[in-house]
């Protein structure tokens, strides 16, 4: 594997992972302004909500998500990648077009593993520990 691939796929998996991280930050801070009054009407209070509800909450939505950062990561790359002349670099040189998807095809091969990995195993015990905190406090 060259440097070049390397470079590519860090910098998808990086901003992949910025991507998702501020998206779930963002979901939360709306659902937890959402979810106030509720909570503290049935004794609940918000702290035990960030602690045994959103993390396992913050697990479904990265896979619920992750295609839409997927796209947006290699969308803000690959346009970061063409606003500093990269890519004219990298082709002038003779890479091919195929060559140079090459990394992005890896880069998605690592994230659909992991979103399996996430969808199979650890979504359904955040799920039973999500819902037992909503039928506990409720």
């Amino acid at each position: 594997m060259k440097i070049i691939d390397r470079y590519i796929i860090r910098n998808i998996i990086f901003t992949f992972l910025f991507i998702t991280i501020s998206i779930q930050l963002l979901s939360i801070v709306i659902d937890v302004s959402q979810r106030m009054h509720r909570l503290e009407s049935n004794q609940g209070s918000i702290k035990e909500a960030l602690i045994f509800y959103y993390p396992y909450w913050s697990i479904w939505l990265a896979n619920t998500f992750s295609p839409i950062s997927v796209f947006l990561s290699v969308i803000f790359f690959t346009s970061k990648l063409t606003k500093n002349s990269e890519i004219t670099a990298i082709l002038s040189n003779g890479v091919s077009f195929n060559r140079l998807i090459f990394p992005y095809f890896i880069s998605a091969f690592i994230i659909g593993i992991i979103a399996l990995l996430i969808n199979y195993y650890f979504l359904p015990i955040a799920n039973k520990k999500k819902i037992n905190f909503i039928i506990n406090t409720y």
